[in-house]
C-alpha cells in the first residue's frame, strides 16, 4: 500500500465518529506497515489533542457510553496508539518537529534566548539554519505524544471545565502505569529498548549557547552517561545504562512539569493594578490547578514507594524527584498563590499546596482517593522532619500568603470559610508544630561551613541538628535566594499578623451569625404562593440556614484552633464590639481594612476585586420560568445582534423617541468578566454592555400570574379575553410615556 494511498485512508477515518474512528484507525494500525504510518503519525495527534480534538477535557469520565469507552481503550498506555508509538521508536532517526509556539510562553522565551533549562533541550532544540534562531524541537515519536497530550490542558480555545473528565481519568492511568507506586515496582510494560542519543544529533548542529557546559547536571542524564563522544556512545550499548528501563517515566515527569508547571517570573513581577489591567496574565484555569494537584498526589505516592533494599533504577529515580523538582514546584505554587484571582476558584491551587506539603497522606497507594482524608488527622511522624527542613519555604513563606489573602476575602461565605478550616487543620495537626520549629530554630545554630568549603565539622556536638540546618538553609537558598531573610512561621512578627487576622475572623463571626439569625427568623418559603406573593430576592437562596449555621461552626472552630497553635492567649476576652470600636474600617469593609496589614512588595495596596457578570445570564431564580428565561433570552439576543446599531441609534437620540427607548432598553453597562488570554489563562478585564432590550421580565411567575387573573376577570365581564392583556399593556405604555416625559 502506498503513502498516498494510506495518508487518504486515515482521512476519510478521522472524518467519522469517535467510535467508528477508534476501531478503524485500530484495524489500520495491524493491517499496514508503521514505516507506512509516520508521516500520518502527527496528523493522528493532532486530530486528538488538537482543538477541540476528541473532546478529552468535556467529556465526564463518569457517564458510560461506546464512544468513551472506545477512546479511553484506544488511547491507553497498553492500547493501539502507544502500540504504534513505540513502533514508530525503533527508527532511531524518525524525529518530529514540535513549534516552540505551541509551548509555554517562559519555555518558549528561554529556549528562543539561548537560556539553557538543561541539556535535555540542548539535544532536542533545532535551530534554523538562515535565521539561526530556535524554532522548534526535535522530537521521537513518544516525546511528541507526551507533549501533545500535555499540551491539551491549555490550548487557546478551549474553555475552562469542573467536571471529573475523560481527561483527569487518561492522566491516572498514564501516572499510575508509567510512574508505578508499588514496592519493587516491575519494569514498566511493554518493554520498549532505549536507544541514546548518537553524536550526530542534533545538539553538534546548535550554537554553543545552547550545549553550554556550567548547567546542572540534568536527572535524565546520569552522570557519565551522556558525554557526547564517540567512545562513550560505543560503550553506552555494552555497559548497563541507567535509563533502559525508566526512560519513559523519566520524560513523563520532565514533560509535565515544563509544561503544566512553567510559571512566568516576569509576568507575577507585576504590580496586582498593572496584572490587573494588562492582557497578558501567568494565572492557569483552575482545570489546570486540578491536573497539577493530581500530578504532586502521584508523585508523593512515587517517591514514598522507593526500595531501600536492592534499590533499582526505577528505585533511584523515586527518590531523586522530588528534590530535583522542588524549585519548579515551589515557584509555581508560590507565584499562584499570589496572583490568584480571588474567588472560589484559589480553593483548588491551594488545595495542590497542601497535598504537596503532606506527603505522610500518600504511603500507600492502596488507599489512593479512599482513605486520603483519614490519613489527614493523624500524628505527624518525625521521620518526615528532613522533609520539612527540605522545603521550609513552602511552610513559613506559602503560610504567609495564604494569611494575607485570607485577610482580604469574607470569612462569612461558606466557600471561603471552608478554605480557611482547610489550613487550620493542617497547621493542628499533632506535633507538626513543634516539627517545622524544630527546623527553624536549627536555622539559629552556629553556622559550621564556611563560604569556601563544601565539607560539614562532623566534631560538632549536635551533628542532627547541623544536618537539619544545612537543609534547611539550601532550601531557603534555592528557592528564595541567598539574600532571602527567612521569617520564621511561628515568631512574633507572624503571630503579629496573625493577631490582626484573628480580629478579622471575630468580625466575619459576628456577621456570619447576624446573618444566620436574620435568615432563621425568615424562613423561606416554597410553596407556589410564595413564589406568586414573594419578593424577588436574587441571593436569598444563594445559602439555607444550615449553610449558616455551618460558616458560624467553622469560624468559631478555626478561632480556637488559631489561637491553640500560635499560643495567643487574650485574644478570647477581647469583646466584638472592641474589635469593632479599635478598628478603622466597618465589618462590611473589613476584608479590605485588613489588606493595609499586607502590602504588596511593590507598595500599592491591591484592591479586592468585585466580579460581577452579565445580568442577562445570572442563575435562573425560583420565581422564573425557566423554558421562559431561556426563550426570551435567545429572542432578545437575536435582536440585540441584528439591530445592534439601530439600537444605540435610537438610545442615544435626544427626542420624544429616544427618551421612551431609554425607558424600554437596557442602559450600557460595565461588568467584570474572566477570559482568556493569547495564551489561554484566565485574566480579570473590564467589559462594556452596549445598550440592549431585555425581556427576562417576562418570565416573572408572579407576572405571568396577575395576566391570567386578568385574563379571567375579563371573560366574567363578558369581555374577550385578549383585552385582559391589552389593558395591562397600554398601562405599561401609559407609564413608559409618562416617564418619558419627565426624563
Amino acid at each position: 500500500m502506498r503513502n498516498d494511498v494510506v495518508s487518504f485512508r486515515v482521512q476519510q477515518i478521522l472524518n467519522q465518529p469517535v467510535l467508528l474512528r477508534c476501531q478503524e484507525l485500530t484495524n489500520l494500525f495491524n493491517e499496514v506497515d508503521s514505516k507506512l504510518l509516520k508521516e500520518c503519525y502527527p496528523v493522528i495527534l493532532e486530530n486528538i489533542f488538537g482543538s477541540p480534538g476528541w473532546g478529552l477535557r468535556i467529556t465526564d469520565r463518569n457517564v458510560m457510553s461506546m464512544e468513551k469507552e472506545a477512546a479511553f481503550k484506544f488511547l491507553d498506555p497498553m492500547g493501539p496508539l502507544f502500540g504504534l508509538t513505540y513502533k514508530l521508536c525503533s527508527d532511531f532517526y524518525l524525529k518530529y518537529e514540535l513549534p516552540l509556539s505551541l509551548l509555554p510562553a517562559k519555555l518558549t522565551r528561554d529556549l528562543e534566548k539561548g537560556v539553557l533549562i538543561n541539556s535535555w533541550y540542548c539535544e532536542r532544540i533545532f535551530v534554523d539554519p538562515q535565521t539561526r534562531r530556535a524554532t522548534a524541537l526535535k522530537l521521537n515519536p513518544f516525546e511528541l505524544l507526551i507533549f501533545r497530550f500535555a499540551l491539551h490542558l491549555i490550548p487557546h480555545t478551549q474553555r475552562d471545565v469542573w467536571l471529573e473528565s475523560m481527561y483527569l481519568q487518561l492522566v491516572e492511568r498514564y501516572l499510575c502505569h508509567f510512574l508505578p507506586c508499588q514496592l519493587q515496582s516491575a519494569p514498566v510494560e511493554p518493554h520498549v529498548p532505549y536507544t541514546p542519543l548518537s553524536i550526530q544529533g542534533a545538539c553538534l548542529s546548535q550554537p554553543s549557547v545552547y550545549c553550554s557546559p556550567v548547567s546542572k547536571a540534568s536527572l535524565l542524564k546520569p552522570a557519565g552517561t551522556f558525554n557526547q563522544s564517540s567512545g562513550t556512545t560505543a560503550s553506552l550499548h555494552s555497559q548497563h545504562n541507567p535509563l533502559a528501563e525508566i526512560w519513559r517515566t523519566v520524560h513523563i515527569i520532565h514533560i509535565l512539569m515544563d509544561v503544566w508547571l512553567s510559571y512566568d517570573d516576569e509576568k507575577s513581577s507585576l504590580s496586582p493594578c498593572l496584572t490587573k489591567s494588562s492582557s497578558v496574565s501567568s494565572i492557569p484555569s483552575a482545570e489546570h490547578a486540578r491536573m497539577v494537584r493530581a500530578f504532586l498526589k502521584h508523585l508523593h505516592y512515587f517517591s514514598n514507594s522507593a526500595c531501600s533494599t536492592n534499590p533499582s533504577d526505577m528505585d533511584e529515580m523515586k527518590r531523586m524527584v522530588i528534590p530535583m523538582y522542588k524549585s519548579k514546584i515551589y515557584h509555581f505554587l508560590s507565584g499562584c498563590i499570589k496572583s490568584w484571582p480571588y474567588d472560589h476558584s484559589f480553593r483548588i491551587i491551594m488545595e495542590a499546596w497542601l497535598s504537596y506539603i503532606q506527603p505522610w497522606r500518600y504511603t500507600n497507594y492502596a488507599n489512593y482517593g479512599i482513605r486520603e482524608n483519614h490519613e489527614s488527622g493523624k500524628p505527624v511522624d518525625r521521620r518526615w522532619l528532613t522533609f520539612i527542613a527540605e522545603h521550609l519555604p513552602f511552610y513559613g513563606c506559602i503560610f504567609e500568603q495564604i494569611l494575607r489573602r485570607l485577610s482580604r476575602i469574607d470569612l462569612s461565605i461558606l466557600k471561603n470559610a471552608i478554605m480557611l478550616h482547610r489550613v487550620c487543620r493542617l497547621i493542628s495537626l499533632e506535633q507538626l508544630k513543634s516539627i517545622i520549629s524544630e527546623a527553624e530554630e536549627s536555622l539559629k545554630l552556629k553556622s559550621v561551613v564556611s563560604p569556601n568549603s563544601r565539607y560539614i565539622d562532623t566534631t560538632a556536638d549536635n551533628p542532627a541538628g547541623l544536618k537539619i540546618q544545612v537543609a534547611a538553609q539550601s532550601a531557603i537558598s534555592e528557592l528564595e535566594g541567598q539574600m532571602f531573610v527567612y521569617k520564621p512561621m511561628f515568631s512574633h512578627e507572624i503571630t503579629y499578623q496573625v493577631r490582626h487576622f484573628l480580629r478579622e475572623v471575630a468580625v466575619s463571626r459576628t456577621k456570619a451569625e447576624s446573618l444566620f439569625e436574620e435568615q432563621k427568623k425568615k424562613p423561606r418559603s416554597v410553596g407556589f404562593w410564595a413564589v406568586i406573593f414573594g419578593f424577588d430576592d436574587e441571593h436569598a437562596e444563594e445559602y439555607t440556614v444550615d449553610d449558616r449555621r455551618r460558616v458560624v461552626d467553622i469560624l468559631k472552630n478555626c478561632y480556637v484552633l488559631i489561637c491553640s497553635v500560635f499560643e495567643i492567649r487574650d485574644m478570647e476576652a477581647e469583646s466584638v464590639s472592641d474589635i469593632l470600636n479599635r478598628s478603622t474600617f466597618s465589618p462590611d469593609e473589613s476584608s479590605l481594612g485588613a489588606s493595609r496589614l499586607f502590602d504588596s512588595p511593590s507598595g500599592v495596596s491591591p484592591v479586592v476585586p468585585k466580579p460581577s457578570g452579565d445580568p442577562e445570564k445570572r442563575p435562573i431564580c425560583s420565581y422564573e420560568i425557566a423554558w421562559l428565561v431561556r426563550m426570551f433570552h435567545d429572542i432578545s439576543s437575536h435582536f440585540n445582534r441584528e439591530y445592534h446599531f439601530e439600537i444605540q441609534s435610537v438610545h442615544t437620540r435626544e427626542d420624544l423617541v429616544g427618551r421612551v427607548a431609554r425607558q424600554v432598553l437596557q442602559p450600557p453597562t460595565t461588568i467584570s468578566v474572566y477570559e482568556r488570554n493569547r495564551e489561554g489563562y484566565k485574566v480579570r478585564t473590564e467589559k462594556v454592555l452596549p445598550a440592549r432590550l431585555s425581556l427576562r421580565g417576562l418570565a416573572n411567575a408572579k407576572l405571568l400570574f396577575w395576566l391570567v387573573v386578568s385574563c379571567i376577570l375579563a371573560a366574567l365581564f363578558g369581555f374577550h379575553y385578549i383585552t385582559g392583556l391589552c389593558v395591562p399593556f397600554l398601562a405599561f405604555c401609559a407609564y413608559i410615556f409618562v416617564a418619558a416625559l419627565r426624563d
